[in-house]
């Protein structure tokens, strides 16, 4: 039994699944994932009829994102791991954004809100990351996309954002709204699934959240 978490947005989702998912929970919700990510586990666990103890391995999208909630959910999948003493696997939020299109022909820009006026971002193409994780005010956003000729922005953000980006991208660019984009627990399984397959797990001590510096 595998469990799987991701809580870099203000959305976060609980997993559990085998070869196929057997339960799952989104909130989109203004309260604190502390709050309630350990009732939503407990939740799942009780549904299913068994006990944390058939969890064998977890994975955990590690941000960037919300600083709370990434400490959050890593927490609560790393308290477990060190019990159980089981594997843990870390997988980068803004990935987990773009993975969920697939290997589109045209690059993919997972955007996160930080607030403040400012961005996480990343660029992915085909499964590729050509553009790191970085942080960017709406300027510096906008500046980096007028060097693309076209792309997917998806990611959690407003609206009234999106229709910024819309107008000034002049609809060279697919704006998927925010409440279409949620990260998946079966995106985080197949991400995290597909990395430990090929690389091993993440060392338990010390896997933290990814913190990105504001970029140029």
């Amino acid at each position: 039994m595998i469990l799987s978490v991701e809580t870099s947005t203000r959305a976060f989702s609980v997993t559990l699944f085998t070869e196929r998912e057997l339960a799952h929970c989104e909130l989109d919700y203004e309260l604190s994932h502390s709050q309630h990510i350990v009732r939503v586990v407990q939740f799942l666990l009780q549904r299913l009829n068994i006990g944390p103890g058939e969890i064998t391995t977890a994975y955990a999208g590690i941000g960037p994102g919300s600083f709370t909630g990434l400490r959050v959910g890593l927490a609560v999948a790393k308290g477990l791991c060190f019990a159980r003493n089981i594997p843990i696997v870390g997988v980068n939020s803004l990935k987990l954004l773009a993975s969920q299109l697939g290997e589109v022909s045209v690059p993919i820009i997972p955007v996160i809100d930080a607030k403040r006026e400012q961005y996480y971002t990343a660029i992915y193409k085909q499964g590729t990351e050509i553009s790191p994780p970085t942080l960017l005010d709406c300027d510096q956003l906008m500046k980096r996309l007028s060097n693309l000729r076209t792309g997917i922005l998806l990611g959690y953000y407003t609206e009234d954002f999106a229709e910024n980006l819309k107008r000034s991208l002049r609809n060279r660019f697919i704006i998927v709204c925010n409440r279409t984009s949620y990260i998946t627990g079966l995106i985080v399984g197949t991400v995290a699934g597909e990395k430990y397959k090929h690389h091993g797990e993440d060392n338990l001590d010390s896997l933290q959240p990814l913190y990105v510096r504001e970029g140029k």
